[in-house]
């Protein structure tokens, strides 16, 4: 990380086998500061779904770009021309028709790289190139101003969103494109598969080759439990790059809210970072099922739900004041719930 963009981040992550290792490195007149390093889980993902549109379907407003005025932008031919956006996230599918069908130069997917770290990176970086997986070594300088320890680091689990077609998919004929289907996209892979993980250096060295590779807009669907908008690496990262190199970064400010009023997640929390979260859809998903009773009903969920036939439900409690309704083992005469609709007061 250290040759990227020193005067943003002069640093560099080792990982430590020895605690005694971390004392010499803290009374080294050579280090300015050591930080943690933390570790980021991927957030699950959902099973694939099968969208059964008619190809050459109508094209038709989304009203989520018509409450955020995007269809305006598009009425006045503005669709993302030579602009560079950088998304870091975990992966995508550079083989999708909507997503240019290719990766490189000439395609709409043009750049990246890959910081995904796999079993395999005790004793590598985890660098490589997005075509070809080789590992690159982190770039070190004469004079270590960062050393992330990498022993015992604490996990942080983040929540991701993949944002690719919602910024730039061109309409293939569903009916739908992105907000700016004429954008050239880079992917900055930070993990990959059910269990890639990543850590927060690799967020901090794939936010500065972004910039160096020429981003005008980069954006992190990432975040995690923070609130206070500056002092760690990742954070100042951020700020310095918008103060210093005029970068645009906009990052997911979470929809949970768990921690209460003016705390939100990191890194969006950084000062110069633009911190984007989701506002209430004018439209809701929903779909429709009738009881045994003959009565039909409507079910709202914020994603589809491939379900159909006819399914048993059984209630985990008889009473709707019960908030720690089935936090406990069910009882020994609970039937097998395979195949059920089991319905659980959220508490």
């Amino acid at each position: 990380m250290t040759n990227v963009l020193p005067d943003v981040f002069y640093g560099l992550s080792v990982r430590l086998s020895d605690e005694d290792d971390l004392h010499h490195l803290e009374n080294s007149a050579h280090v300015e500061k050591i930080s943690q390093v933390e570790k980021i889980r991927r957030a699950s993902t959902f099973d694939e779904r099968i969208v059964d549109a008619p190809i050459n379907s109508t094209p038709s407003l989304f009203p989520p770009q018509v409450q955020s005025r995007i269809t305006e932008l598009h009425k006045m031919g503005i669709y993302g021309k030579g602009v560079k956006v950088a998304l870091i996230d975990s992966g995508v599918d550079c083989s999708h028709p909507a997503l240019g069908k290719g990766f490189g130069p000439g395609f709409k997917i043009a750049f990246g790289k890959n910081y995904a770290e796999t079993d395999d990176d005790d004793d590598e970086s985890g660098e490589s190139d997005a075509t070809n997986h080789s590992v690159e070594p982190h770039g070190l300088g004469p004079r270590a101003m960062h050393l992330a320890a990498r022993k015992n680091k604490q996990e942080k689990k983040k929540k991701k969103k993949n944002d690719t077609g919602i910024v730039a998919a061109t309409d293939v004929g569903y009916g739908f494109m992105g907000v700016a289907p004429n954008a050239t996209l880079g992917m900055y892979l930070f993990g990959c598969g059910d269990e890639g993980d990543s850590s927060t250096d690799s967020l901090v060295a794939a936010m500065l080759q972004a910039h160096k590779d020429g981003a005008d807009i980069i954006s992190a669907s990432i975040g995690g439990p923070g609130g206070w908008g500056q002092g760690e690496e990742l954070l100042n990262t951020v700020n310095k790059l918008v103060q210093k190199k005029g970068a645009i970064i906009i990052v997911a400010a979470g929809n949970e809210g768990s921690e209460g009023l003016f705390f939100g997640d990191n890194p969006a929390s950084a000062k110069n970072a633009i911190s984007v979260g989701s506002m209430e859809a004018q439209s809701i998903v929903a779909g429709k099922f009738k009881a045994s009773t003959g009565k039909e009903l409507t079910f709202y969920r914020t994603s589809t739900l491939n379900l159909s036939g006819e399914y048993p439900i059984y209630i985990t409690a008889n009473s709707t004041d019960d908030s720690s309704d089935a936090c406990d083992e069910l009882p020994k005469h609970t039937p097998n719930l395979t195949n059920h609709i089991v319905l659980v007061k959220r508490g």
